[in-house]
């Protein structure tokens, strides 16, 4: 790993991870301009991950579980970490029980218009 940002704000700057090359796009659902990204919470700009606010305004929780995702995907892509599928299965677990119910609707449909937004990028399928 070359450059870890960790940041806490009330407001997302995109700035950071726009001068990567990734491509930004405004999601209103999302809360604003985010970065496109797949489920491994990977930009377009490969091996370049977003979590938190970049990747969509939720909560803290949701952030917390998309940076261990984030961080076991880069991690898996290094070098394979042991427990790999079990341990992603459960971090999307946790993830799909934040987002059940009225509350966890309008994050659901933000996050289908990013990954929509990747794989149209990217010029590939989802993998799901």
């Amino acid at each position: 790993c070359d450059f870890i940002c960790l940041a806490v704000g009330l407001t997302p700057t995109i700035r950071l991870v726009a001068q990567t090359g990734a491509t930004i796009t405004f999601v209103n659902e999302a809360g604003g301009w985010v970065s496109l990204h797949n489920e491994n919470m990977e930009t377009t700009r490969g091996g370049i991950y977003v979590a938190g606010d970049l990747a969509n305004i939720e909560e803290a929780s949701t952030a917390m579980i998309e940076g261990r995702i984030a961080g076991l995907h880069a991690a898996n892509s290094m070098k394979p970490v042991d427990g790999f599928e079990q341990r992603m299965a459960s971090l999307r677990d946790e993830l799909a029980m934040f987002r059940k119910g009225y509350f966890g609707e309008r994050p659901h449909r933000a996050k289908e218009k990013i990954y929509e937004g990747y794989y149209e990028t990217m010029g590939t399928g989802r993998s799901d």
